[in-house]
């Protein structure tokens, strides 16, 4: 009976529509988006929207940025970008595996508003297919 509800939970988690959530806490902020099973074809998207995120601290701010793939291609590449650029350490091929995490930041963004956006590439003519994703955007301000 338990892996009856352990396995149905794990479907209901992976084949939900997308979902996204922001909340304030004392010295920060954090974004979190996540998104069930989607079939993607060669090429890039984006995993989430343009998320804007404010430092107000005038010593700036630092950006925490852990994002989680689940069953993406051998050779398809995760990237969050903050500004623009990569964030550091840069993106990261999946491999493959269930599972692929990662752990990024930004550890000194000045005072004002950041633009933060995940994508994947997929690199298989065919395609790939993501079981689910879930992307966690947490913004510390310097003291």
């Amino acid at each position: 009976m338990r892996y009856l509800v352990l396995g149905l939970t794990a479907t209901l988690l992976c084949c939900t529509a997308a979902f996204a959530d922001s909340f304030d806490f004392a010295g920060g902020h954090v974004v979190t988006h996540r998104g069930g099973f989607q079939s993607l074809p060669m090429g890039t998207d984006n995993l989430d929207r343009k998320n804007k995120m404010t430092c107000l601290s005038d010593k700036g701010c630092s950006l925490v940025i852990q994002t989680q793939v689940n069953d993406a291609g051998e050779d398809d590449v995760v990237c969050t970008e903050v500004d623009g650029v990569a964030a550091a350490p840069p993106c990261t091929i999946t491999g493959g595996g269930w599972a692929t995490a990662t752990f990024q930041g930004a550890p000194a963004l000045a005072k004002g508003v950041h633009t933060i956006q995940t994508h994947i590439t997929v690199n298989e003519v065919a395609g790939s297919n993501i079981a689910g994703f879930q992307l966690v955007y947490t913004m510390y301000e310097h003291q």
